[in-house]
């Protein structure tokens, strides 16, 4: 069977969704944290693989990529994210310049295939860094149903977002203007899910109005239950 190598820096659900397709293809072998970085090992790897397929082009992926191309095998690239971005203004994205572009415009010249969620992301690695459109397959993403028929009563006016409150992630992620939008809503339930600690879980609960809920790290179960009781998923 294929050995496929997945390349990421940590692991997330859209990873580990990504994890079950592949799978079906040929036996997965993850090459996650600091082992991308180590020379002879990820050398080692790449020969007993038959594709390279990375999540995001940053320092994790310049090594798999670069031995793939040099041992002739083929490498698969997901990009769009942080890695084709540019906004100084809330300091985001790889493509403002310095190591972190150089790296990702490594990965995404010598990659064989680039692969994006949306024809506005292939537009950004066009105009930020240069990546012809010709390069980038868009495919759109799927959307696992795990919550199967929802009850037809009608539920409560209610804004459900999940994410990690960190300062990136407050104009990154929106979670700012979502809890300011709340006082403008005040009839409607509005609720933060995800781990939110320190300064920027501090600053969003002073932002939090009375109909707004930062409720913190969630189980599974509960926060399953919370994305069925929601009527607007932000």
């Amino acid at each position: 069977m294929n050995e496929i190598l997945l390349v990421y820096r940590r692991d997330s659900t859209f990873i580990s969704i990504d994890r079950e397709v592949l799978a079906q293809r040929g036996t997965v072998r993850d090459w996650a944290g600091r082992a991308p970085l180590s020379p002879i090992a990820t050398w080692r790897v790449v020969a007993r693989s038959s594709l390279v397929v990375g999540w995001f082009a940053g320092w994790h992926a310049v090594l798999p990529v670069l031995f793939a191309r040099m041992q002739r095998k083929p490498s698969l690239m997901i990009v769009g994210g942080i890695d084709a971005a540019s906004l100084p203004d809330i300091g985001y994205g790889f493509q403002r310049g310095g190591p972190r572009q150089w790296a990702a415009r490594f990965c995404f010249k010598r990659a064989s295939t680039l692969l994006t969620n949306s024809h506005y992301s292939r537009g950004e690695l066009e105009r930020n860094a240069g990546v012809p459109p010709s390069r980038v397959t868009v495919v759109h993403h799927g959307v696992p149903d795990p919550f199967g028929e929802l009850p037809a009563d009608e539920r409560a006016p209610s804004a459900l977002t999940v994410g990690v409150v960190d300062e990136r992630n407050l104009e990154r992620k929106g979670l700012r203007p979502f809890v300011e939008a709340a006082e403008e809503l005040p009839e409607v339930a509005f609720a933060v899910v995800g781990r939110a600690e320190g300064e920027a879980g501090e600053r969003l609960r002073a932002l939090a109005g009375p109909n707004v809920e930062i409720a913190g790290f969630v189980e599974d179960e509960e926060l399953t239950e919370r994305y069925r009781r929601a009527s607007v998923y932000v």
